[in-house]
């Protein structure tokens, strides 16, 4: 196909590459927002993040960096060790139940 596309016509699919994104960049753009969205809820509105931290980035992106180093207060880590074994703990009793 390379081969019979003139120049025009590649410049043409170029312009309208650039004004319709393929639905991958659109879906994961959409699924960006989603947990965005969901991170905010639980982080009752923490907005240190946007919708370009929830993206993934593949390839030589000039976005593609590590993701920062996240640190875990010791109330948090308590909170999802409860939560762990709350969740164990009723997971037992509705075998023993059974």
């Amino acid at each position: 196909m390379l081969e019979e596309l003139s120049w025009q016509q590649f410049l043409e699919w170029r312009v309208y590459r650039e004004l319709n994104p393929d639905s991958d960049t659109r879906a994961s753009y959409h699924s960006a927002q989603i947990v965005e969205a969901l991170y905010h809820i639980a982080t009752k509105g923490n907005n240190r993040w946007r919708v370009e931290d929830f993206l993934l980035h593949f390839g030589d992106d000039p976005l593609n960096r590590p993701a920062p180093e996240m640190k875990q207060s010791v109330e948090y880590q308590e909170r999802m060790i409860d939560s762990w074994i709350y969740v164990s703990n009723a997971l037992l009793s509705k075998k023993k139940a059974s």
